[in-house]
């Protein structure tokens, strides 16, 4: 993935109001639509390494698509990401992917660091 994307899914709300928020400051980044054009497992894992996080810790664990995970069990990295893959609304978004601060926006608070970037 190359930096300055701005990561999200199109059918959140929250993510369709920072990425306004994010253009209306003029911030200079490229747009992917997770709901329209799927994440990869390879961006997966290097967002995970650029955000020093692990795959699990990138996904929301209390949503109606996670009922039918058995969260006690444990699972790869790998199968994270495949589950990640065919369910793009269980990966915590925005992403603000910039080269020197990567970061989940996924709080509307998030907004001032937005700001703050783009100036």
């Amino acid at each position: 993935m190359k930096p300055n994307q701005f990561i999200y899914n199109g059918k959140k709300l929250l993510d369709k109001k920072l990425l306004g928020y994010a253009k209306a400051v003029n911030m200079d980044f490229s747009e992917k639509d997770i709901a329209k054009n799927n994440i990869t497992p390879s961006q997966l894992f290097e967002l995970s390494d650029k955000l020093d996080k692990k795959l699990i810790d990138m996904i929301y664990i209390n949503i109606p698509e996670m009922d039918l995970i058995d969260v006690s069990q444990s699972y790869s990295d790998y199968d994270i990401a495949t589950l990640v893959v065919n369910n793009p609304n269980i990966l915590r978004t925005p992403i603000v992917y910039l080269e020197d601060e990567p970061f989940i926006a996924d709080d509307i608070m998030d907004i001032n660091k937005i700001g703050e970037l783009a100036q």
